[in-house]
């Protein structure tokens, strides 16, 4: 996905997100707000609550099995927490168009097996994997409000969720977080609690 890439939402939140986005680029063209629109993969990293990290680092802390949603051999471009923090304040920062999209950069494409697998390996752990559809993540849903709503956005993990942070790497000059460093920093702020 690049910058350019049309919006098709499929769940509610993503309506609600692209709803967002146009009215704002809406309110930009007509020269009454300047806006910087910052998007990216899944998220994780210290104090990250999502589909991917909520199932993987702390189970891959205490050897259990890491459940990961959808295809876990597909390629995909998680986004370290700190690396979306540096693309929102860069664009705030430089950004000078009245209204721009800017994706965050990822290193090269990875695969939930490839993510579990570091972080099992950092956590001193044998990889343990259990994938889920979406078929069972809604049926978690009725006990989880997280998985309530992250049943709306497995489709994300059913197919290969790449994003393309080139632009924003070479214009605001942000450069990406290896997955090994992110990972690193995601299981030390789990074993602090």
């Amino acid at each position: 996905m690049t910058e350019d890439t049309p919006w098709r939402p499929v769940s509610g939140h993503g309506v609600l997100r692209a709803w967002i986005a146009e009215r704002l680029l809406a309110e930009a063209a007509r020269g009454r707000v300047r806006v910087s629109i910052v998007r990216a993969g899944e998220l994780y990293g210290p104090g990250v609550r999502s589909l991917l990290a909520g199932n993987l680092f702390g189970c891959a802390l205490r050897g259990w099995p890491v459940h990961l949603v959808g295809n876990p051999d597909l390629p995909l471009t998680p986004t370290y927490v700190g690396d979306f923090a540096a693309t929102l304040a860069a664009a705030g920062r430089w950004d000078d168009a009245d209204a721009a999209v800017w994706h965050v950069p990822h290193p090269a494409p990875t695969t939930g097996r490839e993510l579990a697998a570091e972080a099992c390996a950092q956590a001193g752990t044998r990889l343990r994997l259990l994938a889920h559809g979406t078929g069972r993540v809604r049926a978690l849903g009725r006990l989880s409000a997280v998985a309530r709503v992250g049943a709306e956005m497995v489709y994300q993990f059913e197919q290969p969720f790449v994003v393309d942070g080139e632009r924003a790497a070479r214009r605001l000059e942000v450069r990406p977080t290896p997955y090994a460093e992110g990972v690193a920093a995601a299981l030390a702020a789990r074993r602090r609690g």
